[in-house]
């Protein structure tokens, strides 16, 4: 699951699944990795791509891709700056991505995030999946296979500022 935190005015933490079918047997997280400290991992997860930068600049999907707005990307997409966490979990067996996705939503929630966009699989392009893609510009790994696809973004303010 990538991860995205800005230390400017805006906190921003992006979400997308990745669980189609997990392995029997997990694999240990890959070297040098570690859980974010805002949102630890789902039980029984492990982290298979893992890469921090103190400093970046991303742009992500921050409402439904349309027909009508896919040529006006300030209309679906945000750009953010800071620190840059990206997270890729995989698994855990028998669990689905929409309760993972949840059980991640509700922990956000829990420490004052807002949803500010949450998406399944087509519901989040009338598209194509390229463009959803795309608007991450390859930064953050977002998925490849609608039968599993679900999107998360929040927000929080961070000391008063938005």
């Amino acid at each position: 699951m990538p991860v995205a935190r800005t230390t400017s005015a805006r906190a921003t933490l992006a979400a997308a699944a990745f669980l189609a079918v997990a392995p029997p047997a997990l694999a240990e997280d890959v070297k040098g990795s570690s859980d974010h400290p805002l949102l630890g991992r789902y039980e029984g997860a492990e982290i298979t791509q893992y890469m921090q930068s103190a400093y970046d600049e991303i742009t992500l999907p921050a409402a439904r891709i349309t027909r009508e707005n896919v040529k006006d990307p300030g209309a679906w997409q945000i750009d953010v700056a800071g620190k840059v966490t990206r997270i890729r979990y995989e698994g855990p067996p028998g669990r689905s991505p929409l309760e993972v996705m949840r059980n991640y939503q509700k922990a956000l929630e829990a420490k004052g995030f807002e949803i500010a966009y949450f998406c399944r699989e087509k519901e989040c392009s009338e598209v194509s999946l390229a463009e959803l893609w795309n608007a991450g510009r390859g930064k953050i790994g977002l998925t490849s296979n609608w039968g599993s696809s679900i999107y998360l973004l929040a927000r929080r303010s961070q000391e008063g500022r938005q």
